[in-house]
Order: C-alpha cells, then structure tokens, then sequence
C-alpha cells in the first residue's frame, strides 16, 4: 500500500520531468524552387524516445531563403543576411554559387539519364557501392541546451 501511494505522489514529478525535457528539431527537406530561386527549409520539432531515436512531434513553418534579396523569411518576418551591406551582399553570392552549381548537376543528371547512360539494375538488387563517408540525411540536433537555454547544433547519424 506504501508502494501504490508513493507511486501516486510520484506521478506529478515525473510528468513535470517529462515537460521539461529537451525539444530537439531535425532538418526534414531542402527544396531548391528554381523557378523563384529560393531555398526552401522544412524543420520537424519533437523528442528522442528511450533509445536516443529522434520521434518527430510537429513540423514547423517553413522557413525562406532569397539568396538575391538576401533575407530569410518566417511567415510575415524578414531578416537580413547580415547589418553589414557587403557582408550580406557576398554571402548572398556565396549562396547564388551554390545553388548555381545544385541546379547545374541537377540539369545535368536528367540529360545523363534521359541519354541513357549507367547500369540498369535489376528491380530488386542495389548496387554494390562502398558505403558513403557520411550519412546522407543527418541528424541535426539543434533542440535547446536543458542547462544554458543555448542552442546546440550537433551532427550524428541517426539510429
């Protein structure tokens, strides 16, 4: 019976305990709208599981890159790349050389397809590749620090 009432006064500390556990959001899609040229960023927020797997609770709002206008938008908000002019006006060319360079391959890998080119597999075999040097879709962990209320950015691959 003790049991059973310790138990009982126990249950408001560990929900209260489960509250407070870290949020932690993953990087869900990068799309590049080449028609707009913007980038485009879908971010999930949720919580790991017992296992340390990332559970994800809720997407968030998209978020908007213009690399031209350099600003990043959320919703109605707006935000420079930077206060300084110059700074943000080369990181907005920084950006254009990427995005430039994504598009380039991506054009280039639909003439190579449509061409014919590569191996056809059979339907059901993979190809025997060595495995990549890094994960193609990590884990960013960028969930609020429980102690300093500071963002963490971590990379790892998932479970």
């Amino acid at each position: 019976m003790k049991f059973l009432f310790l138990l009982l006064l126990s249950l408001p500390l560990l929900a209260q305990e489960e509250d407070q556990q870290p949020k932690h959001r993953r990087l869900e899609s990068v799309v590049i709208d080449a028609r707009e040229w913007k980038v485009r960023v879908n971010v999930s927020e949720g919580h790991n599981d017992r296992s340390g797997n990332f559970v994800a609770d809720k997407l968030l709002p998209e978020y908007t890159i213009d690399p031209d206008e350099r600003l990043m938008i959320l919703g109605d908000e707006k935000r420079s790349f930077n206060e300084d002019v110059h700074k943000a006006a080369e990181e907005g060319e920084a950006l254009n050389a990427v995005l430039q360079k994504l598009t380039r391959y991506a054009i280039d890998s639909v003439v190579w397809w449509e061409a014919g080119e590569g191996v056809v597999l059979p339907k059901k075999e993979k190809a025997s590749l060595p495995p990549p040097q890094c994960n193609p879709c990590p884990y960013f962990d960028f969930g609020a620090s429980s102690r300093s209320g500071a963002l963490v950015l971590s990379m790892a691959r998932p479970r």
